[in-house]
């Protein structure tokens, strides 16, 4: 429990323009406790003037997170590329070391059920790269292969479609319903083709990647 003085300095905080945020790490309570103390609080010109301030400073830290995952989680992708590439592409390879190679794939983004091979990703070259190691490795049935889009409403499906039948190598015909996301409006990723699940309806397969022989 929290005392009288607790919320009294919060009120006090609150009049001044602090954040709920900033409220919270002075005071060192909870967040949605601090929420409902200020609620009723009336700030004047000043104090607006610099929660605003402090709004926006907050978004622009958030940004600059943002951009920084991003960056770094495209760099991973992008040498991973590169060294997939490197070793894929070789004309004499050993079939154990691309089975490798596709099960650290498989763990990295594949869901793990033991009935069905599930892989999903929204970067075209690794599913590409994901694919062709299946397909190079194992002697897989492509009648079992199986593709569910995950789109925003803003997507056009029949292009994306197309799209993604080219970078899987599967017809439309074996592309299954398609999810789409409502579109929140906060951000719109240039170039971005949604996401495509790959599904491999082959227990024994999967769980071989999984588990091993």
């Amino acid at each position: 429990m929290y005392s009288k003085d607790h919320k009294e300095k919060a009120l006090e905080l609150r009049k001044q323009g602090y954040s709920i945020n900033e409220i919270v790490q002075k005071l060192g309570i909870a967040k949605g406790t601090a929420s409902v103390w200020v609620r009723s609080a009336v700030l004047d010109t000043a104090a607006q003037r610099r929660l605003k301030q402090r709004c926006e400073m907050g978004y622009r830290n958030l940004d600059r997170y943002r951009t920084t995952r991003k960056m770094l989680r495209s760099n991973r992708y992008r040498l991973l590329r590169k060294y997939l590439k490197t070793y894929v592409s070789r004309e004499a390879q050993d079939k154990h070391f691309l089975k490798c190679l596709c099960a650290f794939l498989f763990w990295a983004e594949g869901a793990k059920s033991l009935s069905v091979l599930h892989f999903t990703n929204s970067d075209p070259q690794m599913v590409k790269v994901f694919m062709s190691l299946l397909r190079s490795v194992y002697p897989i049935d492509e009648t079992k292969l199986r593709v569910i889009m995950h789109l925003h409403e803003h997507h056009s499906e029949a292009r994306t479609l197309n799209f993604w039948s080219k970078v899987t190598n599967v017809p439309k015909n074996r592309f299954n319903k398609t999810y789409v996301k409502p579109h929140t409006g906060i951000n719109k990723r240039v170039g971005y083709k949604g996401c495509v699940r790959i599904a491999y309806y082959d227990a024994a397969l999967t769980k071989y990647i999984l588990l091993g022989p």
